[in-house]
């Protein structure tokens, strides 16, 4: 990692060109999209997958495919863990987004998670010295969890790292949850049926668009699982909404689904969401793993937690709503859903903890990849090489690259401010927001 820092690239051109797309889809989503990564540091680091796997495929040339292959979360940093069930039924804090999973060395994932660490811990108001420790931290945890695993020459446990308080608080938090105080701010009564709430972040489809929609779910409902089918027997589908969502995935079609019933129980909600191939996708071989983008997200979450919730699954969409892809994710959303914010993080254990936490999990989800046939914990940690280089080679570049970051985030707002759309020429924009 000789080559200077800040890197000599040029990171808006870099930027506006990978959104182009979204541009002239939905230039409205990517007004949202830019808005959002301009908040801080952070945001911009999650909305940059690509520009981070373009900076790391430089810094390390033949060396960034090389390494025992593990199934890859593709996002990894501290806002990508959430609760979900886990295999014994009770709520966990694992990870939670897929859109980027892939097939490659778990140096790219690890790095990218020691890289959150230190522009997270800085934003929270670590500071430099704070901030080398927990990533000193974070390697040494996911290190002695793979090393531990290859010793004890077991199938890991993906339920069973030892949940420090702050996650346990965030847990209770989801637990008590009200699902009809859920539905009611979503998607109120209107007369027999709910109806989605339409806002900033919820909007009306065209009704050619809202059929495709349709479609698509009975696909889906189609060939779900016989339990699935049985617990979606007799709904219908009252409301459909588009939506945005999450930071880096905004411009992706995302659609939302209500479905109610005759009888008394619960309306569901579901959500059909775009999958386009991952960001780090051009630099490395394609697995043989996945059926298609929507297939490789479902796969990912089940080998990388162990399990994945039943209502998970795939449909297809027609491609005439210029879509880029006909590929979607579905899953069904829950009252639940709760995620832990590193800046509101009180006490100093708090964010240790965590840190620790996560990288324990991120262990066991790379070691999970060898149930089909990818590398187990021995190969995995045998490639990390020893904890101390290990330790010392995640410092040394999560500080740089959150120096890095905050450099292109300053130069990614200057040039917001001048232009929202980042350059495209006026001549070339859509009239019509997406």
């Amino acid at each position: 990692m000789s080559k200077p820092w800040p890197l000599e690239r040029h990171a808006v051109e870099a930027i506006a060109e990978f959104n182009r797309e979204v541009a002239r889809r939905f230039p409205g989503l990517l007004r949202c999209k830019y808005q959002r990564m301009a908040v801080n540091p952070f945001t911009f680091f999650r909305g940059t997958d690509h520009l981070f796997y373009q900076d790391l495929h430089a810094l390390l040339g033949p060396d960034f495919a090389r390494g025992p292959q593990a199934i890859l979360q593709g996002d990894l940093h501290l806002s990508n863990f959430g609760t979900m069930p886990g295999p014994n039924g009770r709520l966990m804090i694992a990870l939670n987004d897929f859109d980027e999973a892939f097939v490659g060395p778990v140096e790219l994932d690890v790095k990218r998670f020691a890289a959150s660490v230190a522009i997270a811990a800085r934003e929270a108001g670590c500071g430099p010295e704070r901030v080398r420790k927990l990533v000193r931290l974070a390697a040494k945890s996911y290190h002695e969890t793979l090393r531990e695993l290859a010793e004890d020459g077991r199938r890991p446990d993906l339920a069973a790292p030892p949940v420090p308080g702050v996650v346990s608080r965030t847990l209770r938090k989801a637990e008590r949850q009200d699902p009809v105080r859920w539905l009611d701010k979503r998607a109120p009564v209107a007369g027999r049926w709910r109806r989605f709430v339409r806002n900033d972040h919820t909007f009306s489809i065209p009704r050619g668009v809202a059929a495709d929609v349709k479609r698509a779910f009975e696909g889906y409902r189609g060939q779900a699982a016989p339990d699935v089918a049985r617990d979606l027997a007799g709904y219908r589908i009252t409301d459909m909404v588009s939506a945005i969502a999450g930071t880096g995935s905004v411009g992706r079609a995302r659609y939302r689904v209500l479905l109610e019933a005759d009888d008394d129980r619960l309306p569901l909600v579901f959500e059909l969401k775009e999958e386009v191939p991952a960001a780090v996708a051009p630099f490395l071989p394609a697995p043989h793993l996945f059926r298609n983008e929507a297939d490789r997200f479902v796969a990912a979450c089940r080998l990388m937690n162990g399990h994945a919730d039943p209502f998970m699954g795939t449909t297809e969409l027609p491609s005439g709503d210029a879509l880029e892809s006909r590929s979607f994710f579905v899953r069904r959303l829950y009252e639940w859903k709760e995620a832990i914010d590193p800046a509101e993080l009180g006490a100093p254990r708090d964010l240790r903890d965590l840190v620790a936490y996560y990288a324990t999990r991120m262990a066991l989800s790379h070691a999970g990849g060898a149930s089909v046939g990818l590398a187990g914990p021995t190969d995995l940690v045998s490639g990390l090489g020893s904890l101390s280089d290990f330790r010392a080679d995640l410092a040394a570049f999560s500080r740089r690259y959150a120096r890095q970051v905050r450099h292109d985030h300053r130069s990614f707002t200057e040039a917001l401010a001048r232009d929202p759309l980042l350059g495209i020429p006026p001549g070339r924009r859509p009239r019509r927001d997406g």
